[in-house]
């Protein structure tokens, strides 16, 4: 246990360990996360906790995770900016394959940017429109990006139907899976159904380091092998941007 605040912790000290939640079991901190995202800051809850050997009991206050707006500034800023690109690269010009995968990369990092916060509203269909379009948004991005890579600068092979089937089918196994194993976890608030939203979600950030990875090397493979010099900038240009773009994220 951290805790943020002692005031409204209801006596829960560090290192205390989480048993219960309204007396539904915990199975670790990310069901956690899911049960304080559907209820409201401000609301209290009975939280079971064991301090050494001794069980107990505290009612805490819910309340904000980051004291300042400074992250949901960064989240919602960086945000906006990646949609305007994706619409300008949209409206521009050039049509191509290329043109179009990055377009929606671009749109599905901006729409997982500006959806990740707030609290889940169980039970409505806004609810599950709006964490369907998250986890697909979510979902789809390292495939978009490893397809990204195939196609550029030059297409790698000549039909690309087979690495598209190869590259987005298990992406969008992985976003079905989230998506039931999810709305399944909040509306039982079973301990087995949040084990099982678990597994899914371990398993799609395994295939997400699959797909970063995959797409490096892809990206590598190119540079080496370009005999353009106007390629090899471009490449270079990209690479320099996985360097230097999480900076932000990292300092603030």
């Amino acid at each position: 246990t951290h805790v943020l605040d002692a005031k409204p912790s209801g006596g829960l000290k560090p290192d205390d360990e989480l048993l219960s939640w309204n007396d539904r079991k915990l199975i670790n901190h990310e069901s956690l996360e899911i049960l304080s995202d559907l209820r409201k800051i401000g609301d209290r809850v009975k939280l079971d906790f064991r301090r050494w050997s001794e069980k107990r009991t505290a009612e805490v206050e819910l309340i904000r995770f980051y004291p300042t707006l400074r992250f949901m500034i960064v989240y919602a800023f960086v945000g906006i900016v990646v949609w305007c690109t994706g619409i300008i690269t949209l409206v521009s010009r050039q049509k191509s394959l290329v043109v179009s995968t990055l377009h929606w990369l671009m749109i599905s990092l901006a729409a997982t940017l500006l959806m990740t916060q707030g609290p889940i509203e169980a039970g409505t269909f806004m609810a599950f429109t709006e964490r369907s379009i998250f986890f697909f948004a979510y979902g789809i991005i390292g495939a978009l990006f490893t397809f990204l890579t195939i196609i550029f600068p030059r297409q790698k092979i000549g039909s690309v139907a087979t690495p598209a089937l190869i590259v987005f089918g298990p992406a969008l196994v992985w976003i079905a899976a989230l998506i039931f194993y999810f709305f399944r976890a909040i509306e039982s608030l079973n301990p087995d159904d949040f084990s099982s939203f678990q597994k899914a979600n371990d398993s799609f950030h395994l295939g997400l380091a699959i797909y970063a990875v995959a797409g490096v090397i892809s990206l590598f493979h190119s540079f080496r092998t370009s005999g353009s010099k106007e390629d090899k900038a471009r490449l270079q240009w990209i690479l320099w941007g996985f360097a230097v773009g999480p900076t932000p994220f990292v300092i603030l």
